[in-house]
């Protein structure tokens, strides 16, 4: 029992590895989106768009190395994946190309998508008591991620310049595929090979599973805002409120780690008796309000726009609007941790034959949902201070009602389960 859950914890330790590069590939270069645009001498609109083929990288890849670890073995498939990111960044801490730097940006994210095969080494070694714990303790590493890497990167632009957000992905990725090429075990038994079975077929199989394609789309509309925090607030907070980068970093920790605490106050309230699905209707209500706050503080002048010429001489004021508007992201990126944690948790449930087709299927479409919120925001970029909050305002609207819909399929299959009929045909 001890060497089993020394190895659960070394895997747990590993698999946190993996799913925290990617995200500081994500993240540590949003506080200089600015200047790369300046850099590149590109519109924002294209800057923004760097964050967007990210996704769309991401969203590719999770349904090539999910099928294949099914195959070929996790780990084999984490260290081809880890190598195509590293090699991905060299090119992105090199290329003097706007263009050449987007299309690495994509074979960036292509590889670090490997991170999706985790949900399958999850489901290879955890039981299912254990899962709800083991996400919590994933999503917050899931947010600290962030935090640190959005702090580095206001750092970075603020005293250096942006490109070398890249190499420091770059000796991370190189430590990373050392320690797992080391540490890293197989976890893929032998008899979980779908060459039983053809692709397509699993590949239908799983889409038929509503709690799986469900909760993906809730994942993915809540990641879509937290990404287009990253991408559109850049330039709302700096340009739009007049925050400089490193305080805009600064703010997105503050999210990120009061995401990180509510997963693990989600986890515990959920272990102690209380049904997730209210959990989850509370983060809802909490976006929800903070939103709409937000909105109406824009809409009356509470939360301003401080424009280039203004900036210099902006008024006594302006500090309260930054503060009120940081409050209220730091309210829905709590609300949020609410929603997500029993989504990851809970999305694999039905999928032990599927494991890593299933990991692929629901790791894409919660990143297309994100990619193509961010692709809104970049599409429709504006100066002006109502969109942004009016969108996110939106989207917990559209998440609330897919919740109520996941909800109501688990009554009905519930019901199912304890009716006269199904009893009778259980006995017999």
């Amino acid at each position: 029992m001890g060497r089993d859950n020394a190895l659960k914890t070394k895997i747990l330790l590993l698999v946190v590895m993996v799913v925290t590069l990617p995200l500081l590939a994500e993240s540590i270069y949003a506080p200089g989106l600015p200047s790369l645009a300046s850099s590149f001498t590109i519109s924002d609109t294209l800057a923004e768009m760097t964050l967007s083929i990210y996704l769309l990288g991401l969203s590719v890849g999770v349904l090539f190395w999910g099928n294949l670890s099914d195959y070929i073995g996790r780990k084999s498939v984490i260290m081809i994946g880890f190598s195509v990111f590293f090699l991905a960044t060299l090119g992105c801490y090199l290329t003097s190309d706007f263009w050449v730097f987007l299309f690495l940006r994509f074979g960036q994210a292509f590889g670090g998508s490997v991170s999706c095969v985790t949900q399958s080494i999850n489901r290879d070694v955890f039981e299912q008591n254990e899962r709800m714990e083991l996400s919590a303790k994933i999503g917050t590493a899931v947010s600290i991620a962030p935090a640190v890497g959005a702090m580095l990167g206001g750092v970075i632009t603020q005293w250096a310049h942006w490109r070398d957000a890249f190499l420091v992905l770059l000796l991370m990725a190189f430590v990373f595929l050392v320690v797992l090429g080391v540490v890293l075990p197989e976890t893929k038994k032998h008899h979980q090979s779908q060459m039983n079975t053809t692709p397509w077929r699993s590949f239908r199989r799983v889409l038929q599973d509503k709690t799986l394609t469900l909760n993906a789309a809730i994942i993915g509309l809540g990641l879509g805002i937290l990404y287009a925090f990253m991408s559109e607030g850049a330039f709302y907070c700096m340009e739009g409120l007049g925050m400089n980068a490193e305080h805009y970093g600064l703010l997105c920790a503050g999210g990120s780690v009061v995401y990180a605490m509510g997963c693990r106050l989600c986890s515990r309230i959920i272990a102690r008796g209380v049904v997730y699905q209210y959990v989850m209707k509370i983060g809802v209500g909490l976006m929800f309000c903070a939103f709409s706050v937000m909105l109406l503080c824009v809409n009356v002048g509470v939360i301003y726009f401080v424009g280039a010429r203004e900036m210099a001489m902006a008024s006594s004021n302006q500090w309260l609007s930054v503060a009120l508007f940081s409050f209220l992201w730091v309210v829905a990126s709590f609300g949020l941790s609410f929603i997500l944690t029993p989504c990851f948790a809970n999305a694999l449930e039905n999928q032990s034959q599927n494991a890593g087709m299933a990991a692929s299927v629901f790791a894409f479409i919660y990143n297309i949902l994100s990619a193509l919120v961010n692709l809104e925001f970049s599409l429709s970029h504006t100066e002006g201070m109502l969109v942004m909050p009016l969108t996110f305002l939106v989207l917990v609207l559209i998440i609330g009602v897919a919740c109520e819909i996941l909800f109501r399929g688990q009554r009905v299959r519930q019901a199912d389960v304890l009716s006269p009929a199904s009893v009778r045909g259980a006995s017999s």
